[in-house]
């Protein structure tokens, strides 16, 4: 499975006709990313798409089944209610770093390696060094906020027992 591009160029007088092969193109694939220009040249302006994509073979589902079959887990079941707050908290952080950043959830941290710090309270870059597919370019960039987030939990769980 590799990563593959497409262009189309769309015309902005008569379109019908490459829209519908667009269209179709994007029904058989799984698309990763569209670039799209318009380029103003009087009457022969048009659209320029850029498509990348992997191909979406029905007989060979490679994508699906390394993508999209992982079920869905619910952490509230899964976890203690301790490491599900803490869970929660490190859930919250990443949703707001994401905003921020303008990036995805799981480039910061998938969920997955949320439930291993939660339920390992890792305190320390080295601990987090454990956590599976965190390297370390993460580690140097969100480590620090997360030891925070699992240092105060601690301390606030703490507080509650005593």
């Amino acid at each position: 499975m590799s990563v593959q591009f497409k262009f189309f160029w769309i015309s902005a007088q008569n379109s019908s006709t490459i829209e519908n092969e667009l269209n179709n193109f994007l029904s058989t694939v799984h698309v990763l990313k569209v670039q799209k220009e318009f380029v103003n040249n009087g009457s022969d302006s048009h659209f320029c798409i850029l498509v990348e994509y992997i191909k979406s073979d029905n007989t060979n589902n490679t994508f699906k089944k390394n993508y999209t079959s992982k079920k869905k887990i619910d952490y509230r079941e899964v976890l203690s209610p301790d490491d599900f707050s803490l869970y929660d908290k490190i859930r919250n952080w990443r949703k707001t770093t994401a905003q921020k950043e303008a990036v995805q959830l799981y480039t910061i941290l998938t969920n997955e390696q949320m439930a291993q710090i939660a339920q390992k309270r890792i305190k320390t870059l080295n601990g987090l060094k454990e956590v599976d597919g965190l390297g370390d370019t993460r580690i140097k960039k969100y480590g620090n906020e997360m030891i925070s987030i699992v240092n105060n939990e601690s301390k606030n769980t703490e507080k509650s027992t005593t």
